[in-house]
């Protein structure tokens, strides 16, 4: 793959001179799977004095600061944005040590990281969902569930092993969100990729759902951790978000389509009871092959 040397410019003249930084770029061109790796000298972008954006009161991101928060992503930058249950950090995961970098602001093991599409087809393009995983995604979706899903097994082996590693798991499969959060969504449509979705916790563990708080703990994270990446953040009202993390699981896959095989790998804002009933639906109907009904 040819290697290209390009620029990277810092996104807001107006808080500081604009720079330019001579930066490394793989680009997967791959039909719709088009994803961009960018390497900066010092490990990452130039960052500027953070962005800060208040939601609409339609609870979206203004359309004057959507491009260049999309744009800040795009190179490497991170965005602090409210999901459904708490604040969170997102990126685009596949771009080069951002994940770790994600990992270090939020002093975060190196654990398997969940991702949000903005649309089930967008999430079609990367996932192949069982009827079981169909299920759930009907039935809590958009909102606090977490489905395991494998890769598709048409994604080019190059972009598998991108996510896979980016996302610190082992297997051909990621974890994937629809949440219920409008800007998350947003984001996610708008950039036409899937996004980290990694919340950010106090000390605790209880997930922060104070902008002041999250702020402080993102950019103490990213000075602690000499950490040169642009961050965007996104305010909203305190008062918007649900009880608890989303729960996260893995359905039908040693079972084929049959909903009853399921592992819960975190309980959250859905119980493992409501998860139950809900796959429990699948295995009162005798299912056909795709094929039957062509």
């Amino acid at each position: 793959m040819e290697r290209l040397v390009g620029r990277c410019i810092r996104l807001y003249p107006e808080t500081s001179p604009a720079a330019l930084d001579t930066t490394s770029h793989d680009d997967y061109l791959i039909g719709y799977y088009s994803l961009s790796t960018w390497t900066c000298q010092g490990g990452s972008m130039a960052m500027n004095q953070p962005l800060v954006v208040k939601l609409t009161k339609g609870m979206l991101i203004p359309r004057a600061y959507l491009h260049r928060i999309r744009q800040s992503l795009y190179h490497g930058g991170l965005c602090l944005t409210p999901s459904d249950t708490c604040y969170v950090l997102a990126g685009i995961p596949a771009l080069r040590n951002l994940c770790d970098d994600i990992n270090a602001i939020l002093k975060r093991d190196r654990l398997p990281i969940s991702v949000t599409f903005g649309t089930q087809g967008l999430a079609e393009r990367f996932v192949q969902f069982n009827r079981a995983n169909i299920q759930l995604i009907d039935e809590f979706t958009p909102g606090p569930v977490t489905i395991v899903a494998p890769l598709r097994a048409d994604l080019p082996d190059s972009l598998a092993r991108a996510l896979n590693g980016a996302l610190n798991n082992p297997k051909r499969e990621i974890a994937v969100r629809f949440p219920d959060s409008p800007a998350e969504v947003q984001l996610s449509s708008e950039l036409e990729r899937p996004l980290t979705t990694t919340a950010i916790l106090y000390r605790n563990h209880v997930p922060v759902k104070s902008f002041d708080d999250a702020f402080d703990i993102v950019m103490e994270g990213r000075a602690r951790s000499g950490i040169n990446r642009e961050i965007c953040a996104i305010r909203q009202g305190q008062g918007n978000f649900s009880g608890d993390l989303s729960t996260v699981v893995e359905a039908g896959r040693l079972s084929g389509a049959r909903g009853s095989n399921y592992q819960i790998f975190r309980e959250g804002e859905v119980s493992e009871k409501r998860i139950r009933k809900s796959l429990a639906a699948l295995d009162r109907y005798v299912l056909r092959n795709d094929d039957e009904w062509a």
